[in-house]
């Protein structure tokens, strides 16, 4: 991987937010976007995409925590086998 010197990696984030489509064209873009209807809409979306994220991270995580756990007790047996 080349990696352009002077330049940062661009971040990227593992949760991606919801493409913000009828922000695009607001005439109230910027001013008031605090009472905007789509915002709202935008912003659970968001939250439900970040909590299945999650969701699906801590079973990953799990899973593979019990593959570790079963490894080194399969390791300790075998250990305790040979002596």
């Amino acid at each position: 991987m080349r990696v352009a010197i002077g330049k940062r990696r661009e971040y990227k984030p593992c949760v991606q937010k919801v493409e913000r489509t009828a922000c695009k064209d607001c005439p109230k873009k910027g001013s008031e976007c605090a009472e905007c209807d789509y915002l709202a809409i935008y912003d659970g979306a968001d939250e439900a995409l970040r909590a299945g994220y999650y969701k699906q991270y801590r079973v990953v995580r799990d899973i593979q925590s019990e593959r570790a756990i079963m490894n080194i007790c399969r390791k300790r047996q075998e250990r305790q086998r040979r002596r």
